[in-house]
């Protein structure tokens, strides 16, 4: 009887979403929407999956009509999706249903993928839903529906760009279910988010932007394509995936968090050294590379410690019981004084010396001597890289020179 009545649903829905105007179907919608979302969670699996394979059916339907201007429609259309993932959540039994709901939005996608405009927002919310399922099966189909997606479809994504990348970084993050497999997947998703940064470097999401807001408005955006936008409307942009890559610097897994550090230095000496302005340098410093050593202040695992300042600790602690400080801690502070150092020879970064010797100061002052020494190591680096800046800086022109002569 309940599948009887999911399919007359289903029937009414289709038969008015091709009669009424879309106003008036918002509204109908409304309440349809919530019984399918209540539906897609029944207790029993066979009507929740029903349930979810008539929302695939409807969708499919909708999403051949092109999405009018300033609305937002499939997004709506798309949410009892969301709705009915999440309250599948929490139970291994319940994986079948979520996978279902997974394949149903990866078939929407190789389908109408060319119509999405805003139900690419929910899209994503149920592949980051996913990405952290205790179900191994139901995450890596998010993964690779998602992987689909950037390599068939990313033009058509880049208006929600940072949806991608929020996504791309929730299947690189750890969860209480993380082993090799998922550590595996966590490598391969930096790896997506690194070749995200280099479309977003050479234009490509820009362009792809503006060309959909040129099909979308029926005019072309003003101002000329190659314009360079603002540091301001850059940022916004940059700031989601510099900011993923950091957190994943403090990831419990050796691997991964040396591999995050890694592409988070990459990018920024590929691309953020021909991108950024000195102001986005400032805010790059204090608010993505500066953090990253806050887990050297918290990492409170057993080392050796040296009798007196002057001697060498006895030795490095067993492989087994190597932290964050031992592994990771080093690399960290040299990208923060390389990327100085290769910023350094310009006056307009000049100010942001101070901060780097106020953080250098502090590990200096630790009371954990690894992090002490680590720290007194980078101010060296940074001591002879400054004193090189101020050789450039200070050295007498030949004109100089000869007024500063001494009378014999």
């Amino acid at each position: 009887a309940r599948v009887a009545a999911l399919q007359r649903l289903v029937d009414v829905a289709d038969m008015n979403v091709h009669l009424r105007p879309r106003l008036a179907w918002d509204r109908m919608w409304r309440v349809l929407a919530a019984h399918f979302a209540r539906a897609g969670a029944h207790a029993n699996a066979d009507v929740a999956t029903y349930a979810v394979d008539s929302l695939r059916q409807l969708s499919l339907k909708f999403l051949a009509k092109e999405e009018l201007k300033a609305f937002t429609f499939q997004r709506a259309f798309l949410k009892p999706f969301e709705r009915a993932f999440r309250a599948n959540q929490g139970s291994i039994e319940r994986a079948p249903v979520r996978a279902y709901i997974v394949a149903c939005l990866d078939v929407l996608v190789q389908a109408r993928a060319s119509k999405i405009r805003s139900g690419w927002k929910s899209i994503f919310g149920v592949l980051k839903d996913a990405s952290g399922d205790p179900d191994r099966a139901v995450s890596q189909a998010a993964f690779e529906a998602l992987g689909r997606v950037l390599d068939h479809h990313l033009a058509l994504v880049a208006p929600d760009f940072v949806s991608v990348v929020g996504t791309a970084a929730a299947f690189a993050s750890y969860t209480s279910f993380s082993d090799e497999a998922r550590s595996a997947t966590a490598l391969e998703a930096l790896a997506r988010l690194d070749a995200c940064a280099r479309a977003l470097a050479d234009g490509s999401i820009r362009a792809a932007t503006r060309a959909a807001s040129a099909s979308r408005d029926g005019d072309l955006p003003e101002g000329p394509e190659n314009e360079p936008p603002p540091d301001d409307a850059q940022l916004e942009l940059w700031w989601p995936l510099l900011l993923g890559l950091a957190r994943l610097v403090a990831d419990p897994r050796e691997k991964v968090r040396n591999a995050a550090l890694a592409t988070l230095r990459r990018v920024l000496e590929r691309d953020g050294l021909k991108e950024f302005g000195a102001e986005t340098w400032r805010l790059v410093f204090r608010g993505v590379l500066f953090p990253c050593l806050e887990s050297a202040w918290t990492d409170d695992a057993p080392r050796p410690a040296s009798v007196r300042p002057t001697d060498p600790p006895p030795g490095p602690p067993p492989p087994s019981e190597a932290s964050w400080l031992d592994t990771t801690a080093p690399a960290v502070l040299d990208c923060i004084v390389g990327l100085y150092a290769r910023l350094g020879g310009s006056r307009e970064h000049t100010p942001l010396l101070g901060e780097v010797l106020a953080l250098l100061g502090d590990c200096v002052c630790q009371d954990a001597e690894r992090l002490a020494r680590l720290g007194v190591d980078a101010l060296e680096r940074l001591c002879q890289a400054v004193s090189s800046f101020c050789l450039l800086y200070t050295s007498p022109s030949p004109r100089d020179q000869r007024g500063s002569r001494m009378p014999a």
